[in-house]
């Protein structure tokens, strides 16, 4: 096997397994509290959650970042300590500001759910994020198994921990994050106080030029990372002005299940292509394109039939995921699907645009797609209802992927794409295949029938793409 094939193939491998803990701990997660816990209550929480989501991306996530960004660099100048005692200076100085945002926040609710929900969404968040800060020099180091090992013992143990403190303690709903601040608190005694002595972080090293080098690199994709939170979140914010609480909850554990599952999945394959795609746009080599060319392929072939598959199953994915309060939403999974498989097209125009600097815009085109989606919502979501927001998204998010496309000189690709003669047979098969179970539903089969046939689908097509190279690593290891 071509060497470069077996480096992607095993960052693929390695991304799925990190991510793999998590994943399943999501997919017991939903079937087992959407029966125990309230709609009300899951909407309750999902407001809080997303709440300090907006926070985090605004006072957290760019520190991270920095580390990206500015780690080889301070350690080839052997400054690995300066660099992480002024960005934990940062993180200390906007957990400050969160803090207060939070108090504030308290003090003015009324609902004694939604005042426990904030105390415990900052300690969440605050004990959460200092984790990833330090949690970034394993991956840039290489260490691979340590890093996907920490990451399977933070999401097997918090799980554990949750169901201890429902089943056990019952506690309510706010036990998840009750259960995940325990096991951030293990994991900051065991991982993070060790670093930092082994660091010799110092505040003697916290200089503020340092501080302005950081800050002005952040804000550069603020905006960015805080609409594409937005984007997906928003809504329930609108939903909850319009309709309740109750539809929140509904909207959001329908939407999540395509959050967990395709969502994740997208992102373990841009994180494992990352190492050899950024190269291509930074350098730019003669066969660039044919490169890229052959990424957007894989992407396609791989996950727009599992949009299918989600689509055309919404209904029986509901009835086991989810308690039966929350199944009337099931065509949100649907909507969902398609959303995440949309912007995840985005990414490779995105990414061009980001090595040619063209923040401005990016950020101008985000922005005009949340001002979209918000209008939208402020308008349809009375009119029609709470799944009008999972619809509104996809319009959203189509909306951004035209912009991007458009902006982005390898664009001509996905021209290219559609006169491919494996797409056009992609989409008989998935066509024939989608016939076939609009005719089998019309006779109203067991749930397992329909599982059973939908895992049969999904083999059969994984098979024939991979027999007829539809899926194929050899050409990009080959260019």
């Amino acid at each position: 096997m071509n060497e470069k094939k077996s480096i992607i193939l095993k960052d693929i491998l390695w991304y799925f397994i990190g991510n793999l803990a998590p994943l399943v701990v999501g997919f017991i997660k939903s079937p087992i509290f959407t029966r125990k816990f309230t709609t009300e209550e899951f909407g309750a929480y999902s407001l809080v959650f997303f709440f300090f989501t907006y926070l985090s991306s605004i006072c957290y996530s760019w520190i991270v970042s920095c580390v990206f960004r500015y780690y080889f660099r301070y350690k080839k100048e052997n400054k690995i300590d300066t660099l992480f005692s002024n960005l934990t200076f940062l993180y200390i100085l906007f957990s400050v500001v969160i803090l207060i945002v939070s108090l504030s926040w308290y003090a003015w609710s009324d609902t004694p759910l939604i005042k426990q929900l904030i105390l415990l969404c900052f300690l969440n968040f605050f004990t959460s994020e200092i984790i990833s800060l330090f949690y970034v020099r394993p991956r840039l180091e290489g260490k691979t198994f340590y890093y996907n090992s920490l990451q399977t013992i933070r999401a097997i143990g918090a799980f554990g921990i949750l169901l201890y403190l429902t089943f056990i303690k019952d506690l309510g709903i706010e036990a998840f994050l009750t259960s995940n601040i325990v096991m951030n608190l293990i994991l900051i005694g065991i991982v993070v106080i060790p670093d930092v002595f082994k660091l010799h972080l110092s505040p003697r090293l916290i200089e503020k030029e340092e501080l302005k080098t950081f800050y002005k690199y952040g804000r550069i994709g603020l905006v960015i990372n805080v609409c594409s939170v937005l984007l997906v979140s928003s809504d329930r914010f609108l939903i909850q002005f319009f309709t309740g609480l109750s539809e929140v909850g509904i909207y959001s554990q329908n939407y999540n299940i395509a959050q967990i599952s395709i969502c994740m999945l997208i992102q373990v394959y841009w994180a494992a292509i990352n190492p050899y795609l950024l190269p291509l746009l930074e350098f730019k080599p003669p066969n660039m394109k044919e490169q890229i060319y052959e990424y957007l392929k894989i992407y396609f072939f791989c996950f727009f039939p599992i949009t299918v598959y989600f689509s055309v199953y919404a209904r029986e994915i509901a009835e086991v995921m989810l308690g039966e309060s929350f199944r009337v939403g099931y065509s949100i999974i649907m909507w969902a699907a398609i959303a995440e498989f949309i912007i995840g097209l985005a990414f490779l125009s995105i990414s061009d645009l980001k090595f040619k600097d063209k923040f401005k815009l990016i950020s101008a085109i985000y922005i005009f797609g949340v001002l979209i989606n918000i209008l939208l919502n402020a308008v349809f979501i009375p009119l029609f209802g709470y799944q009008m927001a999972a619809i509104e998204t996809v319009i959203s998010n189509l909306i951004l992927l035209i912009a991007f496309v458009r902006k982005d000189n390898n664009s001509e690709l996905f021209t290219l794409f559609f006169k491919n003669k494996n797409l056009r047979n992609c989409l008989v098969l998935l066509g024939i295949q989608v016939l076939i179970h609009l005719v089998l539903i019309r006779y109203s089969f067991p749930l397992y029938f329909y599982i059973a046939e939908g895992v049969i689908f999904c083999l059969a097509y994984f098979l024939i793409a991979i027999k007829n190279k539809w899926i194929n690593f050899d050409k990009i290891s080959n260019t």
